[in-house]
């Protein structure tokens, strides 16, 4: 009896999981703002794994995505989106645009 209600209760709780993530993915998309380049994010954990190693400088790292996505790009970890400015030129810009 308690096996079967913690397999009900696992099912119940996947399915509200998954049901959430679809309608967060909905929402963003109708949001209407384009995000900066920057690497195709996985499931859940985003671009996790494409931050800085901790046995390096992590400006080398930075140096290398600033290579691949350009001066503005943008990398998402467990659901929170990181807009990265790697020319201060850039920064400037954005930061005197009007609106």
């Amino acid at each position: 009896m308690t096996s079967c209600l913690s397999m009900q209760l696992g099912s119940a709780t996947f399915i509200v999981f998954t049901f959430l993530q679809i309608f967060k993915k909905l929402i963003k998309r109708k949001s209407g703002y384009r995000l900066p380049p920057g690497p195709k994010p996985l499931p859940i954990i985003g671009n996790f794994f494409d931050l800085p190693p901790n046995d390096g400088p992590e400006f080398l790292h930075w140096i290398k995505h600033k290579e691949l996505y350009g001066p503005i790009s943008s990398i998402n970890v467990m659901g929170q989106t990181l807009v990265i400015f790697h020319d201060r030129d850039a920064a400037h810009a954005v930061m005197n645009q009007k609106g």
